[in-house]
Order: C-alpha cells, then sequence, then structure tokens
C-alpha cells in the first residue's frame, strides 16, 4: 500500500498491491519434512533503481523434532509497478533458516555441560550497489553460523557465502533470468 499526504484530507491510499493469490513457485525440499507454515510480506522496501522498489515474500518451512527443530525461510523479491501490478525479480532466495538439536539427556548431561545443543542458523545481507546504470545490482551475503553442542561460543564458526546479480530490463525473459542467476562472482569488494 502506498500513502499520500493531503493537506485537506490528511492522509490516503494512493495505491494497493494485492498479493492474496500470490504463490511462490515450488515447494521447499531438502529431504526433510517440513511443512508450509505460510507467506508473509517481510516489512522492508528493497530499492531496485532510483525510481523501482521491491517488497520480499517469505515463506517459512519447519518442523519439530524432540528436543529442537528446523525452520527454512526463502524469499521471492517482487518488484512494484506503479499500476499496482508486479513482477517476480528474484525467486526462491535462502533468507533465513535456523535448526537447533539437543544434545543432553539427563538432568546429570545438563549440570556438566553448558552448552546442550547443536545449533545452525543463517541470515541473509543484502548489498544494493549503484553502478550508474538503469538498475542497481544486489549483492546477496549469506551468514552463516555453526554452533555444535558442548563447545564454548567463542569457537562457533562462522561462514560467509557472496553472490552478486545484476538486475536486468528484461525479466520477463525467463531465458535471460537464468543466465543472470547463473553468472554468480564472488563480492570480494564488499
Amino acid at each position: 500500500m502506498r500513502i499520500k499526504s493531503n493537506a485537506s484530507a490528511g492522509y490516503l491510499v494512493s495505491q494497493v498491491w494485492d498479493f492474496s493469490n500470490y504463490a511462490m513457485k515450488d515447494s521447499f525440499d531438502d529431504g526433510e519434512d517440513l511443512s508450509d507454515s505460510g507467506i508473509n510480506i517481510f516489512p522492508a522496501l528493497y530499492p531496485l533503481s532510483k525510481t523501482q522498489n521491491a517488497v520480499a515474500l517469505v515463506q517459512k518451512w519447519s518442523t519439530s523434532y524432540s528436543g529442537g527443530g528446523k525452520e527454512m525461510d526463502q524469499a521471492d523479491f517482487i518488484m512494484l509497478n506503479e499500476d499496482g501490478t508486479y513482477k517476480t525479480v528474484f525467486s526462491k532466495i535462502p533468507f533465513y533458516s535456523k535448526e537447533q538439536i539437543r544434545a543432553c539427556f539427563s538432568d546429570s548431561d545438563y549440570a556438566k555441560k553448558s552448552h546442550c545443543s547443536d545449533e545452525h542458523w543463517s541470515v541473509l545481507n543484502i548489498s544494493i550497489i549503484d553502478n550508474s546504470a538503469e538498475f542497481y545490482s544486489w549483492g546477496f551475503i549469506t551468514k552463516s553460523y555453526d554452533w555444535p553442542s558442548f563447545v564454548d561460543k567463542s569457537k562457533m564458526k562462522k561462514s560467509i557465502d557472496k553472490k552478486h546479480y545484476i538486475l536486468s530490463k528484461t525479466w520477463g525473459d525467463k531465458s535471460k533470468i537464468q543466465l543472470l542467476c547463473e553468472n554468480r562472482l564472488p563480492l570480494s569488494f564488499l
């Protein structure tokens, strides 16, 4: 929803985008039995150019198991057009994940150990680069953390995965989208 300020009428709705019938392209499959927890709009605007923005529609997948659980979130980034239409720019981008597995099973385990679970999580960071082209370049930086059970937090392992996408005006051409997504470059300058 876009809201404009009007001196005589206060704030007025000037545009609405309806995502009620939006469906993610494919289901998430990592070999586990994850349940679809629905699609939500992440509360942020992501610039595509000086005049156009996108929103992230995030689909959550999750499961629970004794002493833990797993959640995997994937995002479709949707370009908002002035006329109320929208177009998918990026699809199935890993947005957030977390997993926790219990490693202590008795009172004596809990008494002896300070960290009684294996924990893994990752978070997407986005770097938007104005390279003076019609559309910005996006860097997807996924920061992952691995904290094994019975290990001090200071020894937690961290890794960073960087992918670079160059936006093109030909998003409707599926072959062009595929080519852009396969030509990933490390973002060594970030």
